[in-house]
């Protein structure tokens, strides 16, 4: 009797050495996102403008929008190049406004869900602007279509880089 015990408890102890060390490993959490800073300043806004704006041209993007907001979301730079499409005025803002809300880039929700406003959008091409570890504001770029290689991201992301 002794030793079935002894067998029935290894088995036990394999069974569950085997099936903890089968468990995946938890996801680290996700970095907090930078603290909210100084609104972005109008000079700054147009530097990040321009720097877009540039790079959609030299692309050969003729429809685009560009909206730069600060941290609560209120405009502060925008322009809307000359074959640009109306719903592009408000996709570019709402994405800019969803960026700097959440500090974090406009797209899906969470779970790839809607966002959690309704006064966002979960469509790409909104990125929070960074400066010295601050979120300023955010940049929101909309109608970057029909050109290969290039989408509303890639914009706001070469207008990013004139302030890093």
């Amino acid at each position: 009797m002794l030793r079935v015990t002894r067998v029935l408890l290894s088995c036990s102890l394999i069974a569950c050495t085997t099936t903890w060390a089968q468990q995946p490993q938890p996801s680290p959490p996700p970095r907090p996102a930078p603290p909210y800073g100084a609104p972005i300043s109008l000079a700054q806004a147009k530097k990040v403008a321009r720097a877009a704006e540039q790079a959609a041209r030299s692309a050969g993007v003729v429809s685009d929008v560009i909206a730069i907001v600060q941290p609560d979301g209120s405009l502060v730079y925008f322009e809307k190049f000359d074959g640009a499409t109306y719903a592009s005025v408000e996709f570019a803002q709402a994405k800019a406004r969803t960026a700097a809300i959440l500090r974090s880039p406009s797209g899906p929700g969470p779970n790839n869900g809607p966002p959690p406003l309704p006064s966002m959008i979960g469509l790409p091409g909104g990125l929070p602007i960074v400066i010295n570890g601050k979120t300023v504001g955010a940049i929101g770029v909309s109608g970057t279509e029909g050109v290969p290689g290039w989408n509303d991201v890639k914009v706001a992301e070469a207008g990013l880089a004139a302030v890093k």
